[in-house]
């Protein structure tokens, strides 16, 4: 990286980091809306890693994290009606998310731990 090039917000410097992608708000959020999206959201992953776990015929699992969101944020537009809400969350970087079966063995574990 040259001088000048350096990332410009936090967002840039996760993925320069390494990350796949990272999830952002655009404004604050009150603990309850973001601690339940959360939640959801990785409660979405982990049905979809449990579900893959069971098939053994694959050597990867792609997941598609803006369909996870888009999940995510349907289920807290239940109980939350305000788009203020639940629209403020959002999918930087790559959307997909392609998980050895290692790594599904892994997080299964953790998931169930």
């Amino acid at each position: 990286m040259l001088p000048g090039d350096e990332p410009t917000g936090l967002l840039p410097m996760i993925l320069l980091a390494g990350a796949n992608a990272a999830i952002g708000t655009l404004w604050d959020c009150w603990d309850t809306v973001g601690k339940e999206s959360t939640e959801v959201f990785y409660h979405i992953i982990r049905r979809e890693i449990a579900s893959a776990s069971s098939d053994q015929g694959e050597s990867f699992l792609t997941i598609d994290l803006a369909l996870a969101l888009r999940e995510a944020v349907f289920k807290v537009r239940e109980q939350w009606s305000e788009p203020y809400i639940w629209t403020l969350f959002f999918l930087h970087g790559n959307w997909t998310c392609r998980l050895s079966n290692r790594c599904m063995d892994a997080a299964h574990m953790v998931s169930q731990g």
